[in-house]
């Protein structure tokens, strides 16, 4: 018992004991609110979850535990010698990669003309709309059409659009293993990484996928790599220079990654206050890029207005006014569906109000989804009564508290319950599926994109896979297909960088940590949203397994 309860007073155990309590909480929430709708029916059901989370939360403490002193008593000594080829070395990455996605290429070609992407392209090439997707990714979009256009198919041109996105990303992933190899020496650690970004299936989808989280997603990759090296190293005007434009042309490509970086700032400098010298450095090159950047996209939405496109003022404004608002929705919908007969009259008239209907508000509500509730926002209401919506909404929410909570929980599911199905069966998309790969087209005649396999059959494959489910049905490998997986990599970086004090690591966990966190302000729980976590991952697991003896022999 004296040992039990050093151990329990050990700073390791402590914050193993807060990451899987956390994950025991959310495992018995989500299955409630999966198999039932709600967190709990009767009082006797909150004891009975507490006490199903104390049991489940144990049982992994001991075996985290456990591992670790097992790992801890086995001393392993590995030496690596200089790898020949050294200064191309990524060069070889990056044909690995590249040429592991060629026949995905060849299965959608020209490409996966889905998500948004073919929206951005129809609104800007033919009406002359810039909707409120990033210009520059639209623009970029458009550019590849417009080639194909002029080379009389724009089925090439999309298909040329393919080849830059997949040569954009394997770079930028053969980027990150010669940096994992440079960090760790470890050849099994680069070559799973290697692995990783050249046969991950999201990875070979993503390339060719016209969406914006992929361009970002590379982007964001070079950036948490240099904002970790501006840390640990002496860095020089042309890598502050480099970092600040990487940074500006990743907040161009997402609109809503700007709030990532000012909701990131605030926790930067609380890890580092005790740092003045990387203190000024983060500060200083966070705030020049959110200046920079936002002047130089207010520049691009001008010249748009000067060269005739139609600009609103929706589009000038971020997505997340309305996605703010989609959470709103979602409480007050979910509190129309299953409390109508509670409402009183004044309820139903405000709610009607800011919301066109209350009526149809009930009606549109879907727990995984709240495009449909977004939609029915009356925002010229709420603009004019902003104060007024506010005071109602909160009114409500003491009133119905835990509807509130389990109405953010369930759209947010896919994103902290690793077991959950209802990411993956949206009803409102085309086709229900962890990965959307219906291609939604242009136009007809000269003007249309020919999606012509070249290899249908693993086209197939990926179909069934993804869009029909199949792959839930692989043993313990398909959590890795669920984003729930992706945000307990994270939340255990976190802690563990907070654990080890490790400056330099934990300003690369802050950002990822607080641009997932940005996610659950999505209108669903869809793997795009947070694939720049998903292509961190390898990074993550290198800087936790680093060699930290040898890094002090090398800098000796």
């Amino acid at each position: 018992m004296k040992k039990i309860f050093e151990i329990t007073k050990e700073r390791k155990f402590k914050f193993i004991a807060f990451f899987w309590t956390i994950i025991g909480i959310q495992f018995v929430m989500g299955s409630n609110l999966q198999t039932t709708g709600y967190l709990f029916t009767e009082v006797s059901d909150v004891f009975i979850a507490i006490l199903k989370i104390i049991i489940l939360s144990s049982i992994f403490i001991i075996l985290h535990y456990c591992i670790f002193e097992l790992i801890k008593s086995i001393k392993k000594v590995q030496k690596e010698e200089n790898i020949e080829f050294k200064k191309y070395r990524w060069l070889k990455y990056f044909l690995i990669i590249f040429t592991c996605w060629i026949p995905t290429v060849l299965a959608f070609y020209p490409c996966i003309l889905g998500y948004d992407g073919g929206f951005q392209i129809r609104d800007y090439f033919f009406l002359e709309k810039a909707q409120h997707h990033p210009l520059l990714i639209t623009k970029l979009y458009s550019m590849f059409y417009s080639i194909g256009l002029n080379m009389g198919s724009p089925t090439t041109g999309m298909f040329i659009f393919s080849l830059f996105q997949m040569t954009f990303m394997a770079s930028i992933f053969s980027y990150a293993v010669k940096f994992i190899e440079d960090e760790t020496h470890k050849k099994w650690i680069r070559n799973i990484s290697i692995l990783f970004y050249a046969l991950y299936p999201y990875n070979q989808l993503f390339s060719i996928t016209t969406t914006k989280d992929v361009v970002f997603a590379g982007l964001m990759l070079i950036f948490v790599i240099h904002m970790y090296k501006m840390v640990k190293e002496k860095y020089k005007i042309a890598d502050y220079i480099f970092l600040i434009l990487i940074g500006v042309f990743m907040l161009l490509s997402r609109n809503n990654s700007i709030y990532t970086v000012k909701v990131s700032l605030p926790f930067l400098i609380i890890a580092l206050i005790k740092d003045k010298r990387n203190l000024l450095k983060v500060t200083s090159a966070f705030i020049l890029i959110i200046v920079i950047y936002q002047n130089v996209n207010s520049s691009l939405y001008k010249a748009e207005r000067t060269e005739g496109t139609e600009v609103t003022q929706q589009v000038l404004q971020s997505d997340e006014g309305n996605l703010r608002m989609s959470i709103f929705s979602q409480a007050v919908g979910k509190v129309v569906k299953d409390k109508e007969n509670e409402l009183t009259q004044e309820e139903k008239e405000k709610i009607s109000y800011f919301f066109h209907n209350y009526e149809l508000l009930g009606k549109r509500y879907q727990i995984n989804i709240a495009d449909n509730t977004a939609r029915t926002t009356n925002m010229g209401n709420v603009n004019k009564n902003r104060k007024e919506f506010y005071k109602f909404i909160i009114e409500l929410g003491k009133k119905y508290p835990i509807t509130y909570l389990e109405s953010f929980l369930n759209t947010t599911r896919g994103y902290w319950y690793i077991q959950d199905h209802s990411f993956n069966n949206i009803v409102m998309y085309n086709h229900p599926g962890a990965f959307e790969l219906y291609d939604y087209g242009l136009a007809k005649g000269k003007y249309e994109v020919k999606h012509e396999s070249k290899i249908p059959e693993l086209k197939q494959y990926y179909i069934k896979m993804y869009c029909e489910n199949e792959y839930t049905e692989i043993p313990v490998l398909y959590v890795f297909f669920q984003p729930g997986i992706y945000f307990y990599m994270t939340l255990a970086f976190l802690l563990y960088t907070i654990y080890k004090k490790e400056k330099d690591k934990m300003v690369f966990a802050i950002f990822i940590f607080t641009f997932f966190a940005s996610c659950y302000m999505a209108y669903c729980s869809i793997i795009r949203y947070m694939y720049p976590v998903m292509v961190s991952v390898p990074l993550m697991m290198a800087l936790v397994l680093k060699n930290n003896k040898e890094e002090k022999n090398e800098n000796k």
